[in-house]
């Protein structure tokens, strides 16, 4: 039995989000929280700034701008 807000091929359609410049600065502020409780995971601070570019990265639209650097 497939669920309703499921395709055929097992996929889930990703809901679209409203967010404006202050949803951003809220959000980035609770990333930047929840990254110091992984500090103790790193001994330097080089890979512990690696780790939050590396998750800030993964939550940026970097497929959106490829797109655009690609179609000029």
């Amino acid at each position: 039995m497939i669920q309703e807000n499921r395709a055929c091929d097992g996929s889930f359609p990703i809901p679209k989000l409203l967010i404006d410049k202050e949803d951003i600065v809220c959000f980035m502020e609770e990333f930047k929280g929840s990254h110091a409780q992984f500090a103790d995971c790193f001994s330097r601070e080089e890979p512990r700034g690696n780790f939050y570019q590396y998750m800030a990265g993964q939550m940026s639209q970097l497929e959106a701008q490829e797109e655009v650097q690609t179609s000029r």
